[in-house]
């Protein structure tokens, strides 16, 4: 059976019957062995409750998860074991206590191993045993003695016959807390309360003496909570009663002794280890008796049909899913319960048989060439049956209303009266000669009228009723093919199979064919199976359901198609039951549902393979139908080596989710314990993760999904593989899921987590993903500092163009205007100096003359300020320091310079740009401002330049401010242009008779140039801040 993704209520009925026992043989058993990684001639077997099973060898401390041996290492140290383990225990806390060969114990608790030695109380001797009473308390048989720890130390028991170099081979407690030790003499007690052990009597021998326990002594425990003695030179025998003793006779051997090893198992059965293997009996009542000399009835024992890994068993133990393990000398053997087992006693006769119900849940099997025979309720199977007529192959069986059952055999048809072993068997003549033609039965089915509705090969269909046979059934319609497979439903419709998609109706006495253009697509039809008014269909191309006129292709939601299909039934529960090359298939009345509603449902279904008991596959083409339900609800399946049986109520559930267990990392040919926390090294990009999950029956069959988070967008379905790969995996902190389903699909709804990190390399990191920031910002900071000093430059060209513009220009109009005017001006003067002085038109001449002079004045201010709109060195204070001297000497008004900072240089159009906006700021404060005192002050900042003009004149009127300038006049206007230009700002702050102020703001990059970027980014912070 494959798991399958099934509500859990449809997986484990609540009123489900509990599954029936089965027989040793009818149990799954696998050998594992060294070849396959199990360790060799192990003793110690024990299950914590996450589900590991753990086994102590010679060879160290094993975990085994079903599939994989993988030998503990010490967290620690990181190395295995060095010691012989013996014996394990698991405490109620689900601490693993571990006993030594050559002395010494271990608990694992937590992940946390901690060893016990002679400094702890401990004589180096063999640990042979472990128990935990019901006080908590834990105890230890030794060979040196009997201990119990107090929690930090092993105390020595001496007391009742108990002392130091006892040899205890064996101690225990029963569900009532009396707590049992045995050494190779002596038993002892101690029920709880009891201050002490006491011996008890020991059991006498035939001759009347005392019968002695050497040669080892272990104890299991019945259903009802007894414990048991298993001793290798007497037997079993049960501590309450120590009378009845069983030896190995009892059980099938031939020698009285056994190895002393037993095990009750939760399903009532008694195992023994016995000279020549292990017996099992199916019940232990039958242990209730007295022992007799003879064996029992139903023991069952290891043999050619069941062999053990090997000769000598040592250890038996059945874990939390029912599975019984067995340690022998050369590996480990579990047996677990099949979910479908054989009907009939293994032999060649059972190949491909034909079935039909019998009375009282009986069942007929015609065994082709081997006869016919009935199997009754209880098992017995009597035959063969149809004397002188089992010389023909049987092809079909069928048991009609009247109780009465139809054989078809290869050229003969014959008919048991009243379906009972002892009734008369008549032969019916066929409507055609099939004896002679090699023409056969091969299929029969009965309509509502009780007709008899017959297939013969290569000879078409006819019907038989009242002792007549029809051809064709009276219905001309049908084709003369050969019908594979007939079926009758409860409306009165018979149906009738073909090769190649063809499916005959048969209704009121017409026929009806069906096929591809109705949507039938399943090959030969080999099976059907009514369902109300719709019909399944099975073929070997696949299965469909015909329901209004339409046939639907059934498809599993997962694993392979439904192919080779050549039986099917249907529960009274609902379920749909398929039998076909891939074994059985069950289909759950949920889904049965929604596929009807919906036919584009992909159903979820239930596989049964050799892995759950159904061994072999059937015939495709007889003998069909391959799968019965029989009247007692059981499911009969004929295969190539049995005929095998399921009761789909009594199925046999696992309902323990399995424990997930994330094991390790890999990563560049490392491999690390997956712990909390784990950093993986820098430039890891692909990494395998291992993960496992324990549940023991069928772990071939658990199913995983995972899923890492910041990587998988949602859960990966596995399947059945245990690792999980990654590649091109970032660095960062991830967080790793893993959860599990069991054989049944029961899902561990917590699953197992680890966290872990990638750790970055340098390149990966925040640091260098902000230096990688800063290195581009600088970068645009250098194209902008280059655009910048670009534009500089072109603004510095137009400037010095338009300097060298303006002086060509003053100096054209000093060398040719000025001075011919000039010239005129003078000739004018002379004429009028001829002119007598009372004359009018003298004093007009001398008046225009005056006019003249103030336009010549004017003239060369004009031809001056276009010669002085630029200095000819670096030193712009200077210049203003001559400039202002100058203007004061002419208007006796008090001039000063005040220059704060360190004076730098600045770019040459700059500079006279800025000095031609303070020149004309001075002028206005000397010409217009009627001012006292006028000062210029200069600014050298960090990150600007400022230059100031301030005088305490009359200022300037409010609506002159408003305006940006006098009507007529552009000098306010010129040095806002020229501020603009250079980038800079021009600011203007005055009042009526308080003065002026004017100031030009200039960036450090436009008024520092290369001198400004030279700077390092910490000299403004060791200036001292501008004085204001």
């Amino acid at each position: 059976m494959t798991a399958c993704l099934l509500p859990r209520a449809s997986v484990l009925a609540a009123e489900a019957p509990p599954p029936e026992a089965q027989s040793l043989e009818h149990m799954h058993h696998t050998a594992w062995s060294e070849r396959d990684g199990a360790p060799g001639d192990a003793l110690g077997l024990a299950q914590t409750p996450d589900g590991s099973l753990w086994i102590g060898s010679s060879l160290g401390l094993f975990r085994f998860d079903g599939v994989r041996f993988e030998l503990y290492t010490a967290p620690d140290t990181g190395r295995p074991l060095a010691d012989e383990v013996l014996r394990l225990y698991v405490g109620r806390s689900g601490e693993l206590w571990i006993g030594l060969q050559l002395g010494g114990i271990y608990v694992l608790r937590e992940g946390v191993l901690t060893r016990y030695g002679q400094k702890d109380g401990l004589y180096p001797s063999t640990v042979t045993d472990f128990a935990q009473d019901l006080d908590g308390n834990v105890w230890a048989s030794t060979s040196s003695g009997l201990y119990r720890f107090d929690g930090q130390r092993w105390q020595l028991v001496e007391e009742g016959g108990l002392k130091r170099n006892s040899n205890v081979q064996t101690v225990t407690v029963d569900p009532r807390g009396t707590l049992w030790a045995a050494t190779s003499f002596q038993i002892f007690a101690r029920p709880r309360g009891a201050a002490h052990f006491a011996p008890v009597s020991m059991p006498r021998d035939a001759a009347g003496g005392e019968r002695n326990l050497l040669g080892g002594i272990n104890v299991c425990v019945d259903g009802a909570g007894e414990p048991w003695f298993a001793i290798p030179t007497g037997g079993l025998l049960p501590l309450a009663d120590r009378q009845r003793w069983f030896n190995g006779k009892n059980f099938g051997s031939a020698s009285a002794e056994m190895q002393g090893v037993c095990l009750f198992d939760r399903q009532g059965g008694v195992w023994l280890a016995l000279d020549e293997g292990l017996a099992r009996l199916p019940s232990a009542s039958a242990l209730a008796g007295a022992p007799g000399p003879e064996p029992f009835a139903d023991v069952q024992r290891t043999g050619a049909a069941v062999r053990l890994s090997g000769s000598i068993v040592n250890t038996l133990f059945e874990d939390r899913e029912g599975n019984v393990w067995v340690l022998t000398n050369a590996g480990v053997d579990r047996f677990r319960r099949n979910k479908v087992v054989p009907a009939l006693p293994e032999g060649p006769q059972w190949s491909n048989v034909a079935l039909a119900p019998a009375a009282d849940g009986g069942l007929w099997i015609g065994a082709s060439r081997h006869g016919l025979f009935l199997r009754d309720a209880s098992g017995q199977v009597q035959g063969p049956l149809d004397g002188p007529a089992r010389h023909r192959p049987i092809i079909v069986l069928h048991r009609d209303r009247a109780g009465d059952l139809w054989i078809g055999k290869v050229g003969e048809l014959w008919r048991l009266v009243g379906g009972q072993p002892k009734g008369r068997l008549e032969r019916i003549e066929p409507p055609v000669d099939i004896s002679t033609r090699g023409s056969a039965v091969q299929a029969i089915a009965e309509d509502s009228e009780g007709g008899l509705w017959m297939s013969f090969r290569g000879l078409g269909v006819h019907r038989w009723k009242d002792g007549q046979w029809s051809a064709k059934g009276g219905v001309a319609e049908l084709p003369n093919d050969t019908v594979v497979s007939i079926e009758a439903d409860p409306s009165g419709r018979v149906w009738l199979g073909y090769f190649d998609n063809r499916l005959a109706l048969v209704e009121h006495g017409r026929a009806r064919m069906l096929g591809p253009s109705e949507g039938l697509q399943v090959g030969h039809v080999a099976a059907l199976q009514p369902w109300g008014e719709r019909l399944w269909v099975g073929g070997n191309a696949g299965v469909a359901l015909y329901a209004q006129g339409r046939f639907h292709s059934l498809m599993p939601a997962s694993g392979p198609a439904l192919r080779g299909v050549s039986g099917i039934a249907q529960t009274a529960e609902g379920e749909l039951w398929l039998h076909g090359a891939g074994g059985a298939v069950r289909v759950p009345r949920e889904e049965v549902e929604a596929f009807a509603r919906d036919p584009e449902h992909a159903v979820q279904v239930e596989r049964f393979t050799a892995d759950d008991g159904l061994e072999g596959s059937p015939e495709p083409l007889g003998p069909i139908p391959t799968l019965l339900l029989g009247e007692d609800g059981q499911l009969w399946l004929p295969t190539t080596t049995n005929v095998f049986r399921i009761d789909p109520r009594r199925i046999v559930r696992n309902p323990l989710a399995p424990s997930v267990l994330i094991g390790a990392v890999t990563a560049a040919g490392k491999v690390y314990a997956a712990s909390e926390g784990l950093r993986l090294s820098a430039r890891t990009t692909a990494f395998e993760i291992d993960y496992t999950a324990f549940s023991l029956s069928m772990p071939e069959r658990v199913r995983f999904r995972y899923q890492l988070e910041g990587v998988d967008e949602g859960w990966q379905e596995a399947g059945n593989r245990r690792r999980a790969f990654y590649t091109n995996v970032g660095p960062g902190s991830y967080r790793f899921s893993v959860t599990a389903a069991n054989n049944d699909g029961v899902w561990n709804d917590t699953g197992a987590v680890f966290t872990f990190t990638v750790q970055p390399a340098f390149h990966q990191t925040a640091w260098f993903y902000a230096l990688c920031t800063l290195a581009a910002a600088a970068l645009l900071w250098g194209v902008y500092q280059l655009r910048l000093r670009q534009v500089a430059a072109q603004l510095r060209a137009r400037l010095e163009a338009r300097s060298q513009e303006r002086e060509r220009i003053a100096r054209e109009l000093h060398d040719t205007l000025l001075q011919g005017t000039q010239g005129l001006i003078l000739s004018i003067q002379g004429l009028a100096a001829e002119l007598p002085e009372a004359n009018p038109t003298r004093g007009r001449i001398e008046a225009v003359l005056d006019r003249a002079d103030q336009v010549m004045e004017e003239a060369r201010d004009r031809v001056r300020d276009l010669r002085a709109e630029y200095i000819a060195d670096q030193d712009l204070p200077r210049a203003f320091v001559q400039l202002g001297e100058e203007l004061a000497r002419e208007r006796s008004t008090r001039f000063g310079v005040l220059v704060k900072g360190t004076p730098r240089d600045m770019p040459d159009a700059v500079r006279d740009e800025a000095y031609r906006i303070g020149r004309e700021a001075l002028l206005n404060a000397f010409a217009h401002a009627r001012a006292q005192a006028v000062e210029v002050e200069f600014v050298y900042e960090t990150g600007a330049f400022l230059l100031r003009v301030r005088d305490d004149g009359s200022g300037i009127a409010e609506e002159v401010l408003a305006q940006g300038s006098r009507p007529g006049h552009w000098g306010l206007v010129g040095m806002h242009e020229r501020a603009q230009r250079l980038g800079g700002k021009l600011e203007l702050w005055s009042r009526a008779g308080a003065g002026t102020e004017v100031q030009l703001r200039l960036p450090a990059v436009i008024a520092y140039g290369a001198e400004a970027r030279r700077k390092p980014w910490w000299w403004r912070f060791d200036r001292p801040p501008p004085a204001r």
